[in-house]
């Protein structure tokens, strides 16, 4: 984002120049350490301006790239003050187009070029809209994923893999993180679930997390993560469970609460007409079939054939099948009353509140069902007629499945949620914990072993991680929703099932939770600067902290650290509390860096004769990846 403009490859002559604003000295804008002196625009000579009233426009080119300067001209001067005031002041805010037509420097140091002509100076300029690291540029292609009112927003998140037949403790568990869910979050008035899938409908006038997609889709799936790993002892007290488990999901917008009863009604269809396919086959399997043989026995089967069968053959009448699994669960938020004291006389004084409770009704997209529930017909809206046939076309005509562009990186950013307050429950140490980065490291470990084929690199500092897909990544189709899902909920389900590894004689005290985005970056050159980027904002936040727990452990009140931070040079700040930067841990200055050991991909023969392929063995470093060295010596990393 910034280039020398050097005066020996300019054809013209110096420009004469005069100031373009009148105003005091600004201090100087501190700059950040050595690596990142380049974040300022070099401007080598000066900016002429014209004598009209209109503003002029100065075109230099240098290496085949153009700068537009425009300078707003400035009221009429004296000449005598034409000669003293010559060049551009310190604190002057200078128009510069540049690429984008975008920014807006703010001259901010200037020198004088030895052996020139006087008033000839050499300018730095700072990007005021990007802040102080050449490389925020790469946030220009984030594209924003708004569903936009008054469209009602659902979250469907189903689990991968989990074990079938689904008991009923499984359901019950899957139950009991949905209770979670809408407990944990107010904006959440509704969930149906059955076997191993949720829904849950936000209110209409949601405004959870700005009505980003990925957001609203990472938090939840995350959360339910979280859950779902830390009930699992309640529910399964002589199982262990024996890898994190993952649940793939997707945002989905109704136009209408017309749309949401259609769905609700085809998703209770499903749950009824799979329950009965399940029942029979799983009973078939139980009594001497393979699992292939039973799918081919009940294939094409309705509803009475089914049921039929159960009868026939197991002496099963399906409508003895507890409601949990022939009508699925609905979790919904009512009103009702508790007591809140008692008058002296002993009369009980109640009061409204809001409860959750979990029932299983058969027709949940029923009028009447639904117009009973005070709460889901003043944050949705109430069903105006009955149905009771739904077309799936007519349902899926709603849905829209966004894919990320192909032969483009992607990178998916997540972030621990409210990880301030997570620390200061859990009494991480100050300013960092090796423990906590140390665990995240290992969550992330766990992806790129779980997405070895995908998942090239990550970085890593503090909550958040960043994970690198490669270019010609096919994950899921590259299904924008089902990446950020997947890669979340299993960094989550690690990262509370290892908990215990890193924090033996800490109990972790709630679920914790991620939040995720992903993104396209076209070229190698810019992962880079993204990665770079990342790393800028390690090493400054270090500095920051670093002073920030040095005031506090002073006897300073976190306030007053604050404001003595506030506008300060970070690197006098460092000198003046005599913290010796360099000493720190390399882990809190340079983040941590993860990728796979390069082998050639061989086949291992085992001894049962099946044969699998080799792959390098998962490394974490914390090194400088701004330079080329590591990217040097590690070709095949990023190799296209």
């Amino acid at each position: 984002m910034s280039d020398i403009i050097d005066r020996e490859k300019l054809h013209t002559p110096p420009l004469k120049a005069r100031s373009v604003s009148v105003g005091s000295l600004t201090h100087l804008i501190q700059t950040e350490p050595s690596f990142l002196d380049t974040v300022h625009f070099s401007l080598v000579g000066l900016i002429e301006t014209p004598t009209g009233t209109e503003s002029s426009s100065t075109h230099v080119a240098s290496n085949g790239k153009s700068l537009s300067v425009e300078v707003a001209d400035a009221p009429s001067e004296p000449d005598a003050t034409k000669q003293q005031r010559s060049s551009v002041e310190v604190g002057t805010c200078v128009m510069c187009r540049w690429r984008d037509n975008k920014y807006h420097p703010k001259v901010i140091k200037r020198r004088k070029v030895p052996n020139a002509i006087p008033n000839d100076y050499e300018y730095y300029v700072h990007y005021t809209e990007m802040a102080n690291s050449k490389y925020e540029y790469v946030k220009c292609f984030e594209v924003e994923d708004e569903v936009m009112f008054p469209s009602i927003i659902l979250v469907w998140i189903n689990a991968y893999k989990l074990q079938k037949p689904c008991e009923a403790n499984t359901l019950r568990l899957m139950n009991c993180c949905a209770v979670e869910v809408l407990e944990e979050y107010a904006d959440v008035v509704l969930a149906y679930g059955f076997s191993d899938e949720y829904t849950f409908v936000f209110k209409k006038t949601t405004k959870f997390y700005e009505r980003r997609a990925s957001k609203v889709l990472s938090v939840i799936t995350s959360f339910f993560s979280s859950v779902f790993v830390r009930k699992w002892g309640e529910f399964f007290p002589q199982k262990e469970l024996q890898c994190p488990p993952s649940f793939h999901g997707r945002v989905i917008a109704w136009a209408s609460t017309e749309v949401l009863q259609a769905y609700l009604l085809w998703r209770q269809n499903i749950c009824h007409l799979g329950n009965q396919r399940e029942q029979c086959l799983w009973r078939l399997v139980e009594h001497g079939m393979n699992e292939m043989e039973a799918q081919d026995l009940i294939k094409g089967f309705e509803k009475s054939d089914l049921n039929n069968l159960l009868f026939d053959e197991f002496n099963v009448n399906y409508i003895s099948l507890e409601p949990i699994f022939r009508q699925g669960s609905c979790v919904l938020k009512t009103m009702g009353e508790d007591i809140v004291k008692y008058t002296d006389n002993g009369a009980p004084i109640k009061r409204h509140r809001r409860k959750i409770a979990t029932v299983h009704s058969k027709k949940i997209a029923s009028r009447r069902f639904w117009n009973e529930q005070t709460i889901l017909l003043k944050e949705l809206g109430d069903f105006v007629e009955e149905i009771n046939n739904v077309s799936l076309e007519y349902v899926r005509s709603f849905e829209f499945d966004s894919k990320l562009m192909p032969s483009t990186w992607i990178v998916v950013r997540i972030d621990g949620c409210h990880f301030h307050r997570f620390s200061e429950i859990h009494e991480f140490a100050k300013p960092k914990d090796d423990r906590a980065l140390n665990l995240m490291n290992s969550c992330a470990v766990a992806i790129l072993e779980k997405f070895w084929e995908d998942v090239v690199f990550a970085y890593g500092v503090s909550d958040e991680y960043s994970f690198i897909l490669n270019k010609s990544s096919n994950l899921y189709q590259r299904r924008a929703n089902k990446i950020i899902s997947a890669i979340v909920s299993y960094f989550t389900s690690t990262y509370v099932m290892r908990w215990k590894d890193f924090f033996a004689q800490s109990e972790l005290k709630y679920p914790s939770s991620f939040d995720g985005r992903a993104v396209c970056y076209p070229s190698t050159d810019i992962i880079r600067d993204y990665l770079s980027w990342r790393q800028v904002d390690c090493h400054i936040n270090n500095q920051y902290n670093s002073c920030f727990w040095k005031l506090v452990a002073s006897g300073k009140s976190k306030r007053e650290a604050q404001n003595s931070l506030k506008g300060a040079q970070l690197q006098k700040k460092i000198e003046e509390l005599a913290i010796d930067y360099n000493k720190l841990p390399i882990m809190y200055r340079q983040g941590s860096s993860i990728y796979r050991e390069k082998v050639d991909n061989v086949l291992m023969h085992q001894e049962n004769e099946e044969s699998t392929e080799c792959y390098g063995k998962v490394i974490v470093e914390h090194i400088d990846i701004i330079g080329p060295t590591f990217w040097l010596e590690h070709p095949n990393i990023l190799d296209e």
